[in-house]
């Protein structure tokens, strides 16, 4: 058979695409007894050493044009059986079998995160692609779900497949690389760690307000990811708030174990990639209770209403001065890892994409 994979747009550090490219590189690895294409928009020519992968340059222009016309032509010039669509969306016309991950609904659950025109778009396209896609890839049971609410999509063609963790979260730093990382970051105090991006959905302001409730002055809450100015001005406006940039993935383990806990109270998750590799790192966990959070978590973290922010402080005040609690913690959230992997991941994957 001939497998066709759309890889535009799909390298950087964020959840989905840490998925896609652990998920790619398992994938060639692992598949011999089919024909590879990988459809990919840069200009650096790409090998990966066995006769059976082959790259394909496609999709320079508009992103549009490129996901809707020309991958079309190329699925059809290289006479492709199969492809996996690991961002969501199919193209208006695939001449090809489908097979769809689906990250989550957010365009569904709450449109207001997005600009007008994004969820117009995306909201008419994720739901087609799901009713139309031969087999589609739920990250979590919570995505699943919420593409059976939102969507006409075949039950019956939806399998869950939960992401992995990388190994480099289970390695523990030495006390010197530590002290080395503390310093260059200016982590002077105990650490409370916001494992997401600043953004409304990830819900950064109730944090910061539950934060600020605190009866701990020798704490410090820490955000990184890029920021626009005004939120910059915000958190630069309480001493005690450290807004640290955008961190190397490299650096991720070391400063999950510099803090005291990860607080993660978002608002919507397709899966909850940072509340696993915290744990992996061990570092304790509050999350919110909703979406596919509880399903990740599992009783390896303290869960909270994400707008109620007396709860989310409470929860705080309750992980800083208790170690034992900080203790249980890290055993179950080290028990709790063992359950994903990217090994299983690739596997279940493979499986779902060269079945016949």
């Amino acid at each position: 058979m001939r497998i066709g994979i759309q890889a535009r747009e799909l390298a950087g550090d964020g959840g989905t695409n840490v998925y896609f490219e652990r998920v790619l590189d398992g994938l060639v690895e692992r598949i011999d007894s089919h024909e590879l294409f990988i459809f990919y928009n840069t200009d650096q020519e790409l090998s990966s050493g066995k006769g059976n992968v082959h790259y394909v340059q496609y999709g320079t222009e508009h992103p549009l044009l490129a996901d809707h016309v020309t991958l079309p032509r190329k699925i059809r010039q290289y006479d492709i059986d199969r492809v996996w669509f690991p961002k969501g969306v199919l193209p208006a016309y695939c001449p090809a079998e489908s097979v769809l991950t689906v990250h989550d609904l957010g365009y569904f659950v709450d449109s207001s995160f997005y600009p007008l025109a994004d969820r117009l778009y995306m909201k008419q396209m994720m739901k087609r692609s799901c009713e139309k896609a031969d087999r589609i890839i739920a990250i979590s049971q919570s995505t699943k779900e919420d593409i059976l609410r939102y969507t006409d999509a075949n039950a019956n063609a939806i399998e869950v497949v939960y992401h992995g963790v990388d190994s480099i979260f289970t390695e523990s730093w030495s006390k010197s690389q530590l002290q080395s990382l503390r310093d260059e970051l200016g982590l002077d105090a105990e650490t409370i760690i916001y494992g997401a991006n600043v953004s409304e959905r990830k819900n950064w302001r109730r944090l910061l307000e539950a934060f600020r409730e605190l009866d701990m002055d020798d704490s410090l809450l820490v955000f990184t990811g890029p920021i626009n100015a005004d939120i910059g001005d915000e958190l630069a406006s309480d001493p005690r708030v450290r807004h640290l940039g955008t961190i190397p993935r490299q650096q991720l383990p070391g400063l999950y174990q510099l803090s005291t806990v990860l607080v993660y109270p978002s608002l919507y998750e397709g899966f909850g990639l940072p509340v696993l590799e915290a744990m992996a790192s061990g570092t304790p966990v509050i999350s919110s209770n909703v979406s596919s959070l509880p399903e990740v978590v599992g009783d390896a973290g303290i869960l909270v209403e994400p707008y109620d922010t007396e709860q989310l402080t409470g929860a705080i005040e309750r992980v800083l001065s208790n170690p034992a609690l900080r203790t249980r913690l890290v055993n179950r959230g080290s028990s709790r890892v063992s359950s994903f992997g990217w090994e299983q991941t690739v596997a279940q994957t493979s499986n779902i994409i060269s079945r016949i």
